[in-house]
């Protein structure tokens, strides 16, 4: 009797126990779904200046270290995003964009592409901090140059269930032309929004023991009987 009320209680807790998402680099724009998008074509039009700073829905500021410009993909850009895409170009010898939430979110992510492009070894730098901490850093090797126009951009982007509330994409190690780079539509998440997230290995392995701990309590009862 004591085997068979160790057993049940067990195996339930097994099922009830669900390790937390890890975080993660993200390289695809299907991994963050719902988006929430921050547009930059409500900025203004094709060869518009915003402010530097500037601030945009719930971004409390968006800064470089050289000048902004919006440009529209396959009109006055060409690179790897699609055609008529809305783009902040940082422009100007510019090699970074900071971007800063007035609320935690736990996702990010966006398609980066250098103005010039450098046959060495470029990359694109994402650091995601949490209160002026750093909590992720994460690298892709850049592309760049007048080419493609079919959205075949790097995607950069970071889940992280702990959340953070600032964004640093950085280019580097680009000396043909520069650092300038152009993103894409920001794609978001906001911290407690709900997700369709699969359950991880480890939750279906725990199910799994969950289970087999049930079918042998009810083995051992078959037996008393």
């Amino acid at each position: 009797m004591r085997l068979q009320n160790l057993l049940i209680p067990t195996a339930l807790l097994a099922v009830a126990v669900v390790p937390l998402a890890a975080q993660t680099q993200l390289t695809d724009k299907s991994q963050i779904n719902p988006a929430t998008i921050l547009d930059w074509s409500t900025l203004g039009a094709d060869g518009f200046t915003p402010t530097n700073p500037f601030t945009l829905s719930f971004a409390s500021q968006v800064s470089t270290d050289g000048d902004f410009i919006l440009a529209v993909d396959n009109v006055d850009w060409q690179g790897g995003f699609l055609p008529n895409e809305t783009l902040l170009f940082a422009q100007d010898g510019a090699t970074y964009i900071d971007l800063m939430f007035d609320q935690n979110l736990t996702a990010f992510g966006t398609q980066l592409w250098q103005k010039f492009f450098d046959p060495g070894s470029p990359m694109f730098t994402l650091q995601a901090f949490l209160d002026g901490t750093l909590v992720a850093t994460y690298t892709t090797e850049a592309s760049g140059g007048n080419d493609t126009n079919n959205g075949d951009a790097p995607f950069l982007g970071i889940s992280d269930p702990d959340g953070f509330n600032q964004i640093l994409l950085t280019s580097s190690g680009n000396t043909h032309g520069g650092n300038t780079f152009a993103i894409n539509q920001e794609l978001t998440l906001a911290a407690g929004t709900p997700t369709g997230t699969v359950p991880e290995p480890g939750t279906m392995s725990l199910l799994a023991t969950g289970l087999v701990g049930l079918a042998g309590a009810g083995k051992w009862r078959q037996r008393k009987r």
